[in-house]
């Protein structure tokens, strides 16, 4: 064993090229050598297994990951990638062949949009063409005004009064108010996990800060605590609501159009009088 490469010795007669090996393949597929190899090394045998089907040389992915291969023509590296990661490589690359300043790669097992996403529109056209359960990320560079554009393709996307905080980088990101938490996904908590499922299609990366501020949904109650008389409460046909509604908006005011009950038309009248309006 030589540099953390396991030696498989396949004894045949002919040779193949390394550049006969797929770009990628996806889990749950098997890839036959188009020509027959008198030696083969595989990097990692546990991302990668070969083995002889009739006189074929079969190579079956166990998971995700980049495996080294060594043919007898040289070294090669092989990405192996999930169905939905596999589908998503194929629809990006396609359309970013035709499209100015994008460019469709694999960094590892990840798929990667790069370049310069010059309109708004050529993304639209992405999204639109991505599976369901696309898998990506976004690391193309956007212009403040495609940014702005961005951001309220997502705020319309899941229902927000005002377009996300979102930080562009060298990806962009969600910052996640939270802990991490364990058992969910790699350093996600429930709520977060949730989040990212639903940007996965933007290529949008959630990333837990425990110092951001957390810009969650907030149920804000306003309770009034008040003495009022018996025979007034029946005078007045005074009932208790049994629901309410207010607007929160994003900079932590609220909006009510009415109040609960006229309470100060009781004290003025000397029938009750209030003694709490705590907001909780």
């Amino acid at each position: 064993m030589r540099n953390g490469l396991m030696l498989l010795i396949l004894a045949w007669g002919f040779f193949a090229r390394a550049a006969s090996l797929p770009l990628f393949m996806q889990l749950g597929e098997e890839f036959s050598l188009s020509a027959k190899e008198s030696r083969l090394w595989i990097g990692d045998p546990k991302i990668l297994k070969a083995q002889m089907v009739g006189s074929r040389l079969v190579l079956k992915p166990l998971k995700e990951g980049v495996v080294e291969l060594r043919t007898s023509s040289g070294p090669a590296s092989l990405a192996i990638l999930s169905p939905a990661a596999a589908r998503t490589f194929e629809v990006l690359r396609e359309k970013t062949r035709r499209m100015i300043g994008l460019e469709t790669i694999l960094l590892g097992s990840r798929v990667i949009l790069k370049g310069h996403l010059h309109r708004i529109e050529d993304f639209d056209e992405l999204y639109e063409a991505l599976p369901d359960e696309a898998d990506w990320e976004m690391r193309a560079q956007l212009s403040p005004s495609v940014q702005n554009l961005f951001s309220a393709r997502i705020a319309k996307q899941l229902g927000l009064e005002e377009n996300p905080a979102l930080q562009f980088g060298e990806n962009i990101q969600w910052l996640f108010a939270g802990t991490a938490a364990t058992g969910v996904a790699p350093g996600l908590s429930a709520a977060a996990a949730r989040l990212q499922q639903s940007l996965r299609r933007f290529g949008v990366k959630v990333v837990v800060d425990e110092s951001a501020v957390s810009t969650e949904p907030v149920v804000r109650v306003e309770i009034a605590i008040a003495e009022i008389r018996r025979d007034a409460l029946k005078s007045y046909g005074i009932g208790w609501p049994t629901s309410a509604e207010a607007k929160v908006l994003s900079d932590g005011s609220w909006q009510n159009p009415e109040l609960i009950f006229g309470v100060k038309a009781l004290e003025s009248s000397g029938n009750g009088r209030l003694l709490a309006r705590p907001t909780l």
